[in-house]
């Protein structure tokens, strides 16, 4: 079934593929305001539409909610300026103990970090202090629950659901926001139909002929989402997104780190909403299923675009919130296979060896026990 749907798919896409325009794009030179968004006016499709057509990424070093202590600052005067602001954070956010022993990572290979400029203090734009809205009585009390519960089962692997959904190579939650390595999104265009083909796992296939959304029992990795025109903005609503699509928190900060408001401006790591979002501490791990998910796209030259992304889910926070991320055109970015697949043996790894580690827990007790025994 996962063979034929991956068929079914590649060869949609492959039609939209073959009936897209070639790609042309005019460089410029320098960065324009966001207002230039209501001044721009892209190239159009043969059949009339804004063409946004190509290879965008949308690498981003500023954090996602605004740090405390900028307060009511939506964007720094200059470059010069955030680079001392950032430099002074890193100061002040001195690890207080040592770090813990690593057998290494990603090489600089993997994670070029090709930032796309943007001088605002948070990719949070509403509510206007650039903070999230405070979360629900019962929406803490899970993320509490959630959070304890991940701190005894940090590296037990009881089962393969204490592994989220993107570390087994199934999906990455949507909506998307900064990411440390393979973040090409190609956009592709057809009459009534956008395609995005993300670099790392997904592919959206969104009709823009005005059909409803499919019947909400029906759960998708991505949503249904359904695309419609407001002038020169691509705006995409989404629903029906899947309560088995979620994160858990990183073992950070269950191991022992301070957790708490963070007040300097370190980016953060990767996606965000699954029901509640990433904070600069990276936390998260509700079922996005109540999600309501808004997407706009809007060219503000030839070669950027703003993505505004609000997400609506009243069983999780007190009032719907805003992130603007600025997308850059990258004519030389070569989109390649994303090999992660759900057979992937690190994950049979990690539950073999936990079940070997209880037998040999269980062992040694036993042998403790055991009269004459030391």
């Amino acid at each position: 079934m996962i063979r034929l749907r991956l068929l079914i798919c590649s060869g949609v896409l492959a039609i939209l593929l073959a009936s897209a325009p070639p790609i042309v794009v005019t460089p410029v030179a320098g960065q324009e305001p966001a207002a230039a968004a209501a001044t721009y006016t892209p190239g159009r499709t043969p059949w009339g539409d804004p063409d946004l057509q190509g290879v965008f990424d949308f690498q981003s070093d500023v954090p996602f909610q605004r740090p405390l202590d900028l307060g009511n600052k939506t964007e720094f005067a200059s470059p010069e300026e955030k680079a001392a602001y950032r430099q002074r954070a890193r100061i002040n956010q001195a690890p207080t103990r040592p770090a813990a022993p690593s057998v290494g990572s990603y090489g600089a290979e993997w994670t070029p970090r090709n930032v796309v400029p943007n001088l605002r203090t948070s990719l949070v734009q509403d509510p206007p202090d650039g903070r999230l809205p405070p979360m629900t009585p019962e929406a803490l009390k899970k993320y509490q629950a959630l959070t304890n519960y991940r701190r005894i089962h940090l590296e037990r692997y009881d089962t393969y659901e204490d592994v989220a959904t993107y570390e087994r190579c199934i999906s990455r939650p949507m909506p998307r926001i900064n990411q440390g390595y393979n973040s090409g999104t190609l956009i592709v265009q057809s009459p009534g139909w956008v395609v995005f083909l993300y670099e790392q796992l997904d592919t959206r296939i969104i009709p823009l002929d005005g059909r409803p959304h499919i019947d909400s029992n029906i759960r998708q990795w991505n949503g249904d989402s359904r695309g419609h025109w407001e002038g020169n903005t691509l705006v995409i609503d989404t629903t029906n997104l899947s309560d088995k699509q979620k994160g858990f928190p990183p073992a950070e900060p269950l191991r022992g780190g301070k957790e708490g408001l963070v007040t300097t401006g370190s980016p953060l790591g990767d996606g965000i909403p699954m029901g509640v979002s990433y904070d600069e501490l990276g936390r998260s791990g509700y079922p996005q299923g109540n999600v309501h998910l808004i997407e706009r796209y809007t060219l503000v030259d030839a070669n950027k675009m703003n993505y505004e992304a609000t997400i609506d889910d009243p069983t999780t926070w007190t009032r719907p919130f805003t992130y603007l991320m600025p997308w850059r055109r990258e004519t030389d970015y070569q989109i390649f296979e994303y090999a992660c697949h759900e057979t992937n043996y690190g994950l049979r790894n990690a539950l073999s060896d936990a079940r070997d580690q209880e037998k040999l827990a269980a062992e040694a007790a036993r042998k403790k026990g055991k009269p004459g025994s030391k």
